[in-house]
């Protein structure tokens, strides 16, 4: 009887000992599902996060892109230089000089003859009056940097005289930029030069260090993506276009592709012009930017002296952005501009 009760508590022992490690593992294993899914929910929700502070990081530098792009320039502003130009200049046709003597007989002396004239004591000089020539409207060039998209090509052709576009090269960023130019026939290249600050730098932008083969190449096929350009400006560059060596590489490959080069002019110790008359390369320069500021008057009061120095010297470069607001002061200003030809840089030495 004895033996039949310590068999029944072992047996019971046993199974209490069974229900135990049963109910452990159960216990175990909702302790380990629930870690798991709180980690799971944590993996998620800092994905989620990520994606939303990318998210906000993107809305946030393209809301501040233009303006701290300017900033990251360090810019030093150089308003109404003299706009350098090595272009082949219009030379009106010299007259001849028409020599009357006594005997009413006429002797015509041809261009760079050096015989010494042997003639009559009374000799009357005549120049010949030269045809009057109607005078050209001193012209403007408005170049756009910046430009991307089709929404800003359709604001800009919206302005109702000429504007030149100027266009980024293709990156990730702006897949599309050298496609949607194919519709186009006046238009430049905006090439990233290296600035000061890399901070929002573009890609595949050309740096001091890079070799000749490296910015040759650079040109060589930014020409394929756009055929029918002819001039190139530099996007940032203020540490580029001070730098001799780099410049010296930059010229020699835009003179190698036949291209002309406008000197955005980032800095004031630019030595664009210098290399410019060294491979004797079309080369013009800005004289004004329309909007660091992003206000009306701000870019009317540019605008102003743009006219100014275009009246003073004949002609004058205006560059801008494709903001809002410089696009609509720009399409409402048409009557401020009546007393110029606003052209194409391309159309600049072909205007009358």
């Amino acid at each position: 009887m004895k033996n039949n009760k310590i068999n029944s508590l072992f047996v019971i022992n046993i199974i209490l000992t069974i229900c135990l490690f049963i109910a452990l593992w159960f216990l175990v294993d909702i302790y380990i599902k629930n870690q798991n899914l709180i980690k799971q929910e944590q993996q998620e929700s800092l994905k989620k996060q990520q994606i939303l502070d990318k998210k906000s990081q993107k809305l946030e530098q393209e809301a501040r892109y233009f303006e701290e792009k300017t900033k990251a320039m360090e810019i030093e502003f150089a308003q109404e230089d003299d706009n350098d130009i090595f272009l082949e200049e219009e030379h009106p046709k010299e007259t001849k000089a028409v020599f009357h003597y006594d005997d009413s007989k006429e002797v015509v002396i041809q261009k760079q003859k050096k015989d010494i004239l042997t003639s009559p004591k009374k000799v009357t000089i005549v120049k010949q009056t030269k045809k009057h020539k109607t005078k050209k409207k001193p012209r403007l060039v408005i170049i756009i940097d910046d430009v991307t998209t089709l929404s800003q090509i359709k604001k800009i052709k919206q302005i109702p005289y000429d504007v030149t576009m100027s266009f980024l090269p293709p990156t990730l960023r702006h897949k599309k930029s050298a496609i949607i130019t194919k519709n186009l026939k006046h238009y430049m290249i905006h090439l990233p030069l290296e600035a000061k600050s890399r901070r929002y730098e573009e890609d595949n932008t050309l740096h001091i260090e890079d070799s000749y083969a490296k910015i040759e190449q650079r040109i060589r096929n930014l020409k394929k993506l756009y055929p029918r350009a002819k001039y190139i400006n530099n996007h940032t560059g203020s540490k580029f276009t001070q730098n001799k060596n780099a410049m010296n590489k930059l010229i020699k490959a835009l003179k190698h592709h036949n291209y002309f080069f406008v000197d955005s002019r980032t800095t004031a110790k630019t030595v664009a012009r210098k290399y410019a008359k060294k491979y004797h390369l079309k080369y013009l320069t800005r004289n004004v930017f329309l909007d660091n500021k992003r206000e009306k008057k701000y870019i009317i009061k540019q605008l102003k002296k743009s006219i100014k120095i275009a009246k003073k010297k004949g002609f004058a470069i205006a560059i801008g952005h494709p903001h809002n607001i410089t696009l609509e002061t720009l399409a409402q200003s048409k009557k401020m501009l009546n007393d110029l030809k606003i052209v194409f840089i391309d159309r600049l030495y072909k205007s009358k």
